[in-house]
């Protein structure tokens, strides 16, 4: 399913209009009959972006291996409005301009609703992948079915629910693992090994590369900045990408990253949110780590009026 709907993303990428038959988009996966296309999707449209919603065969979101749903947000300008229906050219020419807008595939995976992202540059065709803490093949699929070359994985942080699909994940792409200097030891680590096994993945490798406050993270043609946000953990980092920020389990849709575990501060996580999120420009996207609120997606401003667990 997964595989299907990042076929769908990209047919409604470049044609900007949904399909209304699978057999345009998988002409050689002839078992989505036209019945079960209708019953196994919805989409949601809005002002700000497109959720896509792909349901198992018991027709709920949920379940496990093929029949696993996949919520789907499609970035701001994907949306499928008369505009880029009216000039299919221009959008793509938009799209491939001078790589500083990424290509975002928010896909969320395992029992805890993490969210993993595949954030690509559209002219080199590469990506980094954010937290891919399990369903790594469905991940992996979906990145390819939208073309894309998988040079590198990023943890904002490093607990098991987000660090369990990082050896599945560098064993099949050869990418590199890139994290925070104070994250490294906690994502290679024992516990950190332990506790994903017992969620069903993997310990995870050492990191390849560590990164600090304000470094830059190149992918392609895209720049990605690291802010650091302690506070979750004490090596936590959100990524900044163009008008998009990725924000792990420091920032959530109207709520935040929990303050009770090891290496964690309350005080030091709203600072972090108020110091480094929130001076961020109101309209920038909030990717978050988790899906636990109302929405895959919030912006900056939202959270500034109505997180109630952080207030500027």
């Amino acid at each position: 399913m997964n595989v299907l709907a990042a076929c769908l993303e990209e047919y409604c990428r470049q044609h900007g209009e949904f399909p209304k038959n699978p057999a345009e988009i998988l002409p050689d996966r002839p078992q989505f009959t036209a019945d079960e296309w209708g019953r196994g999707f919805a989409l949601e449209k809005s002002k700000k972006d497109v959720i896509l919603t792909c349901y198992g065969k018991d027709g709920k979101p949920g379940g496990a291996g093929e029949d696993a749903d996949l919520r789907l947000a499609l970035v701001p300008g994907a949306c499928l409005g008369p505009t880029s229906a009216s000039s299919p050219e221009k959008s793509r020419t938009m799209e491939e301009g001078n790589g500083m807008e990424p290509r975002i595939i928010q896909m969320v995976v395992g029992k805890l609703a993490v969210c993993a992202y595949i954030v690509g540059d559209p002219v080199t065709r590469r990506a980094a992948l954010v937290d891919p803490a399990f369903e790594v093949p469905e991940i992996l699929a979906a990145a390819q079915a939208a073309g894309y070359t998988v040079t590198l994985v990023i943890n904002t942080h490093g607990h098991p629910d987000h660090i369990s699909g990082n050896a599945e994940a560098l064993r099949a792409t050869g990418a590199r693992l890139c994290c925070h200097r104070l994250e490294a030891g906690q994502v290679s680590g024992l516990l950190s090994g332990t506790f994903a096994r017992v969620m069903g993945g993997k310990g995870s490798p050492k990191p390849d590369i560590l990164v600090e406050d304000g470094q830059t993270i190149s992918v392609g043609n895209l720049e990605i900045r690291v802010i650091h946000t302690p506070g979750h953990t004490r090596g936590g980092i959100c990524l900044l990408c163009g008008p998009n920020v990725f924000t792990g389990d420091t920032l959530f849709v109207n709520g935040v990253g929990r303050t009770d575990l090891p290496g964690a501060s309350e005080k030091v996580l709203a600072e972090s949110i108020r110091s480094k999120l929130f001076t961020l420009p109101d309209e920038t996207v909030v990717w978050p780590g988790h899906d636990y609120g109302d929405s895959l997606t919030t912006t900056i401003g939202r959270e500034k009026k109505e997180n109630p667990f952080v207030r500027p």
